[in-house]
């Protein structure tokens, strides 16, 4: 599992004049590569499989110029633990703290 300011760190990005958050990984092979999610969803894939995430992703910064192709499946999973990470993290956030009585 990724986790945040170990594997990767969000860095605010400018695309078209537009703010968004982008990942950047911060370990070797990848280290300094700056990715954006682009389409994220979650698909039912049957009864006892669960849910299966698919997402797409733009290349912001490439400083060590690694070659990466749609086969990279370590790569692919690598992305795919940091967004489970941020989702994980995010559901947190919007969970109310525990009443006291």
């Amino acid at each position: 599992m990724a986790k945040e300011n170990v594997d990767y760190k969000l860095v605010e990005i400018i695309v078209d004049f537009d703010r968004w958050w982008g990942i950047e990984l911060l370990k070797p092979p990848n280290e300094g590569l700056v990715i954006r999610y682009d389409k994220v969803g979650m698909h039912e894939e049957g009864e006892d499989k669960g849910l299966t995430l698919s997402f797409s992703y733009d290349i912001i910064r490439n400083p060590l110029s690694v070659v990466l192709t749609e086969d990279d499946t370590a790569f692919r999973t690598l992305l795919g633990d940091i967004l489970v990470d941020l989702i994980e993290h995010e559901e947190a956030a919007e969970e109310p703290p525990p009443s006291v009585h």
